[in-house]
Parts: structure tokens; C-alpha cells; sequence
């Protein structure tokens, strides 16, 4: 019970740096990567938690101004598939090339 509050507590904190935007391209990604769909979501909060890790900690800006739900909302029931995917550093990179190539598409195409 206490591991799953500091959890919870670690959300509230990145809640602000989780970009629900980001997490909803790291989904699809996943999804086009032929991740399956409950697995897509813990992939998508894996990406958007270390980008708000990364965020935070260099002191960046908060996403708040971002429409959506925010960071708890987004990747709070999916703390087990997160956990999960973060030990896989080879689908979370693929999913990463995958965003940067659909993004390189949609600018330059």
C-alpha cells in the first residue's frame, strides 16, 4: 500500500510535465507498431512519464496550458502497463522513432 502512495504521490507531482498530447501520439504510435491495445497505454504513459521526468528535472515548463486531462488522469490507471513497458527500452525507442517519423511526415509531407 505505501509503494502504491508514493506512486500516486510521484504522479501528483509530474501531473503539471505530463503532456496528454503527447501521450495520445506515444498511443498511437504503439497502436501502429502492432502493440496491443492494453499494452498501447502502458507504452503511451511510459513515454509521457520519462518526458516529464526529464522535464522536471531540468526545470522545464509545465504543460498546463495543454487542453486535455491532465497527467494523473491520463497515465493513473495504467501504473502496472507503465511499469511494464518502462523494462522494455527497445519498444519505448521504437515508439519514439515511430512519433518522429509520423511528425517528419506531417510537417515536411
Amino acid at each position: 500500500m505505501q509503494r502504491r502512495q508514493r506512486i500516486h504521490d510521484a504522479l501528483r507531482t509530474l501531473g503539471p510535465y505530463v503532456d496528454p498530447v503527447l501521450y495520445q501520439r506515444a498511443r498511437e504510435a504503439a497502436r501502429a507498431g502492432y502493440v496491443q491495445e492494453d499494452d498501447a497505454d502502458g507504452v503511451a504513459g511510459a513515454v509521457a512519464i520519462s518526458a516529464a521526468l526529464s522535464t522536471y528535472w531540468q526545470g522545464g515548463p509545465s504543460v498546463a496550458h495543454v487542453p486535455g486531462p491532465r497527467g494523473g488522469a491520463v497515465v493513473g490507471g495504467h501504473i502496472e502497463g507503465i511499469a511494464f513497458a518502462l523494462h522494455r527500452p527497445r519498444i519505448l525507442q521504437d515508439v519514439r522513432r515511430r512519433m518522429t517519423s509520423t511528425e517528419s511526415a506531417h510537417h515536411h509531407g
